[in-house]
């Protein structure tokens, strides 16, 4: 059976500040035709926690060169063919973390299908940069490294290439790679977010040119976006490709006096089970796993195929999400005494929370808002009547209670419920009495990722409300002071 717990325990220590980065050096080597040994190359940012990254640029197809620093194999990115004119060219990123200046860097075809100075002529060529503060562990996130992140352009005013990404992490610096291929020099880089860190510089390889350009970014943001970068094909027929690699942040030693304590709210200990349609979570029901933690609820975690009504003995509330298979869970949790939440909609069916028609229950696709009914209830979130943007462009799940329900929040243009309970005791479909409160909330399989401050408030307002704390159960707390 799967399951996880991935909550316990209320206070925590102070999250350590994460250290800056520090942006090293770039060299760019002249292209050559044999197999390279570079000695006692600088990198100026070196040492712990530092990063050597070197892109190959090869004037053929090929699989399989090694690149040593200092004796020591770094590890490939990977690399895809990503340019095709009269000549295959081919990039390859390595990189290397925790290394020292003034080592040996080492380039080697032996043993390969086209090895170097092979192919009548073949040019290779490498560059390299460095960074401080990253984590000398994992190091390396989010890449984007292909061949369609591309623009082809022979104008005489700027182009941009952009390529979308979705970091790893919030606190990440994002390097932006731009490399061009074409008959004549390209000019005018520079990243459209960020910092430029190396201007357009060009040099032949072959009977084409090679240019290259390298900026960085740290977006403050885990969520996805779409990077540019920005240059000028000056006349002539280029191809630029734009990559991506992002960066992780080093965490500074443990400091040795005593931690600072972060005051949390004095929490109401509670335990809740969360069933899902597959674990590892998907980034949606991440989000809303980290709202039940961040209320300092114990979460329990169950995939459908594997619930049963047990599971919820003992439980202050179980929530339902979308991403569950409506029919794998059937009536398992029809009848439990036990406050219950769900924005899977064809499970509001089997729960008697609506009809089974195909207007009882279901979704709406491209919605961004919802329409206040009920401001003054708790679930509203203090918002006031009327249309709220909740979301970016998502689908949203909607039901329609029974005269016993109480419908807070319907979707925007519609009289679906998008927000709707009863409470224990009421009747819903099928003369049923509630065996505990019941909610149907608007999220669908990934509205908590594109959810907006708006719509993740009523998230966490649905969540104290089956936790038992609103107003309606707990209408204050006493906190005494000594």
């Amino acid at each position: 059976m799967k399951k996880a717990l991935l909550l316990l325990g209320l206070f925590l220590l102070a999250t350590p500040s994460y250290a800056a980065f520090t942006f090293g050096n770039f060299v760019r080597s002249a292209s050559f035709t044999s197999d390279q040994e570079t000695p006692t190359i600088t990198l100026t940012e070196d040492g712990t926690d530092s990063i050597l990254i070197v892109v190959l640029i090869v004037q053929a197809d090929y699989s399989g060169v090694t690149v040593e620093y200092n004796g020591n194999a770094m590890t490939s990115l990977g690399g895809k063919i990503n340019y095709t004119g009269t000549q295959t060219m081919r990039r390859e990123v390595f990189w290397i973390t925790d290394q020292t200046s003034g080592n040996t860097l080492d380039i080697d075809s032996t043993g390969e299908t086209t090895t170097l100075g092979s192919g009548g002529g073949m040019s290779w060529r490498y560059e390299f940069f460095t960074y401080g503060g990253v984590d000398g562990t994992t190091p390396i996130g989010e890449t984007s490294i292909n061949a369609t992140n591309f623009t082809t352009s022979n104008s005489g005013s700027p182009v941009t290439t952009s390529f979308s990404f979705n970091p790893d992490v919030s606190n990440s610096r994002i390097v932006q790679i731009m490399q061009i291929q074409g008959s004549t020099c390209a000019i005018n880089y520079n990243g459209d977010n960020g910092t430029d860190r190396k201007e357009m510089e060009c040099g032949t390889m072959g009977g084409t040119q090679n240019c290259v350009g390298l900026s960085d970014y740290e977006p403050g943001s885990g969520s996805p976006y779409t990077l540019g970068q920005t240059w000028t094909p000056n006349f002539c027929s280029n191809t630029g490709y734009g990559w991506g690699i992002e960066l992780l942040s080093a965490v500074p030693p443990t400091p040795t006096n005593t931690p600072t304590i972060t005051p949390t709210p004095i929490p109401t200990v509670v335990e809740a089970l969360f069933v899902v349609g597959s674990t590892p979570l998907t980034a949606a029901d991440q989000i809303i796993n980290d709202a039940m933690v961040a209320l300092a609820i114990g979460v329990e975690v169950v995939e459908d195929q594997d619930a049963v009504a047990g599971d919820a003995t003992g439980k202050k509330f179980l929530w339902i999400s979308s991403t569950c298979n409506a029919t794998t869970l059937g009536t398992t949790f029809r009848t439990v005494a036990v406050n219950l939440g769900s924005h899977e909609p064809f499970q509001y069916d089997d729960l008697d929370m609506t009809g089974s028609g195909a207007g009882d229950r279901g979704t709406n696709g491209s919605e961004t808002q919802v329409d206040i009914e009920i401001p003054s209830d708790f679930l509203a979130d203090g918002n006031p009547s009327g249309l709220v943007t909740v979301s970016t462009t998502s689908t949203f799940s909607f039901g329609v209670p029974n005269g016993n329900g109480v419908l807070v929040v319907s979707e925007a243009g519609f009289a679906d419920g998008s927000i709707f309970y009863y409470e224990s005791g009421a009747t819903m479909f099928n003369s049923l009495a509630a065996p505990a409160r019941r909610l149907g909330f608007f999220f669908n399989d990934t509205t908590a990722s594109t959810a907006n401050a708006a719509g993740l408030g009523l998230l966490d307002r649905a969540i104290e409300w089956l936790a038992g704390l609103d107003p309606a159960v707990m209408p204050f707390q006493v906190i005494l002071i000594d």
